[in-house]
């Protein structure tokens, strides 16, 4: 059933482009429904100074909700749970406040690694929906080779090779102009000192034929965590961004699923 007003977490593990889409989707909404009535947190591309959402303003609220403060400082993470619940607790504000919808950048979802993190959180705490998205290995590593951080880990002597040769396997299947352009991503900024070309066209030209590497346990939204927070009353609809679908594909399909579950008409 359609709701008045709505708080929408981003979710996935590294590399599926949450970062990518909140900023896209917050734009979009905001054109939809006035900038006014859309809440966005972490504020991406906002000047400290301008950011309504300050540090400051995040230990306020944990300052009047003791009994959340403690029970994240007791957590194994405290410094997850202080961000995860701050920004929850001030998207609901936001909404008391009169927005129409928060679009939360990976809230909850975080810093719960359990099914007991789920339970024992207060249902104020509690997203309403949950957009997941997923990709498969070779997007999420071309993502994560791909995108502007300012530190990355940096692979030492003969490791750089091995692991040159691991992710070259994830990349399996992507388009070869792709997976250059991640290999040498990889080689120049995750490798110290720079992986050398001769080295680099090796592994390109004979990786190709291994199999890819079976992804490993997820470390973010595990299906018994989901399945608990699915219990508790939250919505939840999984949303695949995987090569070829572009970010423009991705933010339309979460618009969709807002749209069905928020008391807006449908874009055209």
């Amino acid at each position: 059933m359609p709701r008045p007003a709505l708080l929408v977490e981003l979710a996935g593990s590294n590399g599926v482009g949450k970062s990518t889409i909140a900023p896209l989707l917050a734009k979009r909404l905001r054109e939809k429904l006035g900038t006014d009535r859309v809440a966005a947190l972490p504020e991406k591309d906002v000047p400290r100074f301008q950011r309504r959402w300050t540090r400051l303003q995040r230990r306020l609220w944990l300052a009047t909700h003791p009994a959340i403060a403690w029970s994240a400082w007791r957590s194994d993470s405290p410094g997850e749970w202080f961000f995860a619940h701050s920004t929850l607790g001030l998207a609901r504000r936001a909404l008391r406040q009169g927005c129409r919808i928060a679009v939360v950048d990976q809230g909850l979802l975080r810093a719960a690694r359990t099914q007991g993190d789920i339970a024992a959180c207060p249902q104020s705490q509690l997203p309403d929906v949950v957009l997941h998205l997923v990709s498969d290995t070779a997007t999420t590593t071309l993502r994560q080779l791909l995108r502007t951080k300012k530190i990355h880990t940096r692979f030492l002597g003969a490791e750089r090779e091995i692991q040159a040769r691991i992710h070259r396997a994830k990349l399996e299947g992507l388009p070869p102009e792709w997976i250059r352009k991640a290999m040498h991503a990889f080689a120049q900024n995750f490798c110290e000192p720079p992986l050398e070309a001769e080295i680099l066209d090796s592994v390109s030209a004979t990786e190709s034929e291994r199999a890819a590497p079976a992804p490993g346990p997820p470390t973010r939204c595990a299906p018994d965590v989901m399945e608990t927070l699915r219990h508790r009353g939250t919505d939840i609809e999984t949303i695949d961004n995987s090569f070829p679908r572009s970010m423009d594909e991705c933010v339309e399909a979460c618009l969709g699923a807002i749209h069905s579950r928020l008391e807006i008409p449908q874009a055209r």
